[in-house]
């Protein structure tokens, strides 16, 4: 994709801006994948566990 993205041959001004998008969406997906997804996943579990956490403490200060 990047061999047609600097590419200067006939047709090339629309081949490249195709292939800038697909190398654009390939990146993009990667990041996502690889650093947002986890980054989410690992905020989410760690709230999870305070909260199951910080219910028992509660409702031990309830029953008493």
């Amino acid at each position: 994709m990047l061999a047609i993205v600097c590419s200067s041959g006939s047709g090339s001004k629309v081949m490249s801006r195709i292939a800038a998008a697909m190398v654009g969406g390939m990146v993009s997906s990667t990041v996502l994948t690889l650093c947002v997804i986890p980054a989410l996943y690992a905020l989410v579990k760690q709230w999870q566990l305070r909260r199951s956490l910080a219910r028992p403490a509660a409702q031990v200060l309830s029953a008493d």
